[in-house]
């Protein structure tokens, strides 16, 4: 306890001057010490967490912001008095509480980043850059941490943007003119050290390459205007003079008179050196050196695809050359086999789509730039070639998945959508079927005829199969016994060992399907004999299965009007229920006794938890059914009752009686709480039934006084009553 009574000591200055402002009471101030006495206790203890140091400095932050509305409720803001003990030490301690948390948790990031930025909100620009690089030494392998430090250096003094923002946070408002944001050229120096330190560390992040590419388009962008103000040639021009011109690779000619002002001001050297700038070489090799070190792989043609998207929205001249690098380099890969090179042909299928040349009065949202018949006729040339291109399976789902998106897109133009999808079909064939463009293109055209066609095709692929049972039983042409003969086939050909978890629930799916075609077919168990029995047989692969339907089958009962006790016994009597049938029944049971008029009592519910004691052989198991057996007690006031089921089960928990001991207290909670609740409603009810007799009351008074006042104005001739 000294280190709480040293903390708290160091504060008496600040809470004086607090109290002697009049900005808090002395009943404040007490609670203000007990508060702080008890997170400071919080900090020194075995196992301290981050959070604890969270709400720590939530809590002084929360404190300066009523200092804050007091002191200009006070009219401090007018006549402000010279600065005091309590002025700025509300935020220093918040800082100074994350500093604390930065130095017990160093290897987490977000604390890290908490710290910075609190500082960089209360502009505390030395602050930041300590912190970090501090944060850099701990997190070498973080770009989030590099691209913040350089965000910095060129935006001193602005609030850091968010970590999860971090990414898109860059130099970008180097270029924009109409940015608020204030932009420091001279940090253009410091925050390409940064990120070039960051890419020597993580050389194939897309994130850092992204930012850096952008601070040199940026700071060229920045240049070609500061140049152009000072009447420099190749600072002047719509798209940059003649440094831009050739950066374009447009080539319209020498720079007028007005453009050549200024020639020869950087020596001969220094002139070749700022044509070259002009002409974006800097950032040609940026883009060279991020093409080379991020690869050819999927990740790499990704990472084009995203330089392109910033490409299309960013203002400069450049965008033109820059566009022309990365489109050759995508032409490299085009050459080549698998899905990168079908991702590749895709890109420069449709870049007319996307690609727009710079102009300065032209803001650039990103997205498709045609319109009207151009954007027809662009879609008709890209359907045509994609019809003609004979693609292996990587070329079908690249551009698949590229038409399903412009199917989406289209919802609202029929002409459009019939030829995404007549390209689709095409599209599905010349790729050789595969599954998850066949599913694709059954989604958009749901026919039984087509989904027959797929499914045959690939009889153990459970999507697609599922997809063939649902388009069978809506159309509604299908018999109820053929139906039934294409379920069997479908779960008989999708249910396998040793199936990955999202495969394992891709083919229960399947099973439900035919789960709800039996029920829809017949309204009585006969119905379900099937399916149940099938269960039992082929899904014995899945154990799941056979528990999860026996579970739909138990509802299914209920809901049709049997007994609770009647449809427990068909159950337990014919399909060997096991402990999982009774976990995913009890929800049905549950609801039947909350439903109006359900016939589930309480002595149901006991002999449905004595079956499924019945079952259950593991501790775990046990400790399930007990404490889903005492909530449900609880739920109807029987505390007692639950509280002897829990104690018979405590004596057979072995190692999982630690998790009885804490259901059974959330148990405990929860109820508590919800009488809580409920006492307080009642209250709530018993007020507004108070105010309404009072308003009641007060009503027949005021009748009663203005019928006197109308009689005796009647008297005195002053009112006349019709």
């Amino acid at each position: 306890m000294e280190k709480v009574q040293f903390q708290l000591e160091a504060t008496l200055p600040e809470l004086k001057d607090l109290y002697d402002k009049g900005l808090f009471s002395k009943h404040e101030i007490d609670q203000i010490t007990k508060r702080r006495t008890a997170y400071e206790t919080s900090l020194i203890r075995g196992q301290t967490r981050k959070d604890d140091f969270f709400k720590y400095a939530e809590y002084e932050i929360n404190l300066e912001r009523l200092r804050k509305i007091r002191w200009k409720k006070l009219k401090y803001h007018v006549n402000p008095p010279p600065p005091s003990a309590s002025t700025y030490s509300l935020p220093r301690r918040a800082l100074y509480i994350l500093k604390r948390a930065t130095a017990k948790f160093p290897g987490d990031v977000a604390v890290w980043l908490a710290y910075v930025e609190f500082a960089a909100n209360q502009g505390m620009t030395k602050v930041v850059a300590k912190g970090l690089n501090s944060a850099l030494q701990h997190h070498a392998l973080s770009p989030t941490i590099y691209l913040l430090l350089s965000y910095h250096h060129l935006h001193p003094g602005a609030p850091l943007p968010r970590a999860a923002d971090a990414a898109s946070a860059s130099a970008s408002s180097a270029a924009s003119s109409s940015s608020g944001e204030s932009f420091a050229l001279e940090g253009t120096g410091p925050a390409r050290t940064t990120l070039l330190l960051g890419l020597r560390v993580l050389p194939a992040s897309h994130e850092l390459w992204t930012e850096y590419i952008k601070l040199e388009l940026g700071w060229v962008e920045a240049l070609r205007r500061r140049w152009a103000v000072l009447g420099i040639a190749g600072g002047t021009g719509a798209n940059g003079g003649e440094g831009a011109d050739e950066g374009n690779g447009r080539g319209q000619g020498q720079g007028t008179a007005d453009e050549l002002v200024g020639e020869g001001s950087f020596g001969p050297e220094g002139e070749d050196a700022r044509r070259q700038i002009l002409r974006g070489e800097l950032v040609v090799h940026a883009l060279g050196g991020a093409l080379e070190k991020v690869g050819d792989g999927t990740d790499g043609v990704a990472f084009r695809q995203q330089l392109l998207r910033v490409f299309h929205v960013y203002p400069s001249p450049l965008r033109a050359r820059a566009l022309d690098v990365v489109y050759d380099d995508l032409e490299r890969l085009a050459a080549g086999p698998g899905r990168p090179a079908a991702m590749a042909r895709l890109e420069l299928l449709t870049r007319k789509l996307y690609d727009r040349p710079y102009d300065p009065q032209v803001k650039d949202e990103g997205g498709v730039v045609l319109e009207g018949l151009e954007y027809v006729d662009e879609i008709g040339r890209i359907a045509r070639e994609i019809r003609k291109t004979k693609g292996d399976e990587a070329w079908g789902e690249v551009v698949g998945d590229w038409l399903v998106e412009r199917i989406m897109e289209t919802g609202d133009r029929p002409e459009l959508r019939e030829l995404f999808v007549a390209t689709l079909k095409a599209v599905v064939k010349s790729s050789g079927y595969p599954p998850r463009l066949c599913l694709a293109h059954l989604a958009l055209a749901p026919t039984p005829a087509l989904a027959r066609s797929y499914a045959q095709r690939y009889p153990a692929d459970a999507p697609l199969q599922l997809a063939y049972l649902r388009a069978a039983r809506d159309d509604g042409s299908v018999p109820a016994r053929e139906l039934a003969a294409i379920c069997e086939s479908a779960v008989r050909g999708v249910t396998r060992d040793h199936l990955p978890e999202p495969a394992r629930r891709e083919v229960e799916a399947v099973w439900l399907a035919w789960a709800e075609c039996a029920a829809t077919a017949g309204a009585d168990a006969d119905a379900w004999k099937p399916v149940l029995r099938a269960s039992m047989t082929t899904g014995a692969a899945i154990p799941s299965v056979h528990a999860l339907l026996l579970a739909r089958f138990f509802a299914a009962e209920l809901a049709r009007g049997q007994a609770v006790a009647a449809a427990l016994r068909s159950v337990t009597a014919t399909y060997r229920p096991t402990s999982r049938f009774f976990a995913d029944a009890f929800d049905a049971l549950d609801a039947e006794a909350r439903a109006e008029g359900a016939g589930a009592t309480d002595k149901d519910a006991a002999a449905f938890y004595t079956a499924w004691r019945g079952v259950t052989k593991d501790a775990a198991d046990k400790v399930d059914a007990a404490l889903r057996y005492a909530r449900w007690l609880c739920a109807r006031r029987k505390g007692y009752e639950a509280g002897k089921v829990v104690d018979v089960v405590r004596a057979e928990a072995g190692d999982e009686r630690e998790r009885l001991e804490v259901g059974w207290r959330e148990i405990m909670d929860d109820t508590a709480a919800g009488d809580k609740d409920m006492g307080s409603e009642n209250e709530e009810a018993e007020d507004a039934d108070e105010d309404d007799s009072d308003e009641s009351e007060g009503g027949d008074e005021s009748e009663d006084e203005g019928g006197e006042e109308a009689e005796s104005a009647d008297d005195d001739g002053d009112l006349q009553m019709f």
